[in-house]
């Protein structure tokens, strides 16, 4: 979890750049990676290439889910809202049947309107997005 002293800050990367990035990590998130890097050049140590650890980081003492704990609770930490919250609203969620988890997969479960509004708009060649707004302006202006 950051720490109070710590600043989020944002980093425009090409998107195939950050694929082939990404994939080079194997695993490890970007967060860590570009942590040790800073520590290392403050420090003024250098990162080796070579260390096993490096090349394939499944070889890490660390084990593969804490990279992905701490961007959450980092993600949470910049959003304000507490891990606990986090947990239950999900847990709310799922149990209202908002989301299913079935199958090993979190996808959101949407009401049935929205499949029969999603299904109009196609059959009359309408964006769903158009068709939003077009239906938002209309309930302001009083037409619905």
């Amino acid at each position: 979890m950051p720490r109070k002293n710590a600043t989020v800050k944002a980093v425009w990367i090409d998107n195939d750049i950050l694929a082939e990035f990404e994939q080079k990590l194997g695993g490890q998130s970007i967060n860590s990676w570009l942590k040790e890097q800073i520590e290392g050049f403050v420090s003024g140590k250098t990162v080796d290439k070579n260390d096993p650890e490096r090349v394939n980081p499944k070889n890490s003492k660390k084990s593969s889910a804490t990279p992905l704990n701490e961007d959450i609770e980092e993600m949470l930490s910049v959003s304000g809202l507490p891990v606990e919250k986090f947990l239950d609203d999900l847990t709310e969620m799922m149990n209202d049947g908002s989301f299913d988890l079935s199958g090993g997969k979190l996808s959101i479960v949407y009401p049935s309107y929205i499949s029969e509004f999603e299904e109009t708009c196609h059959d009359c060649g309408i964006p769903v997005e158009d068709a939003m707004k077009k239906a938002a302006k209309a309930l302001r202006r009083g037409s619905i």
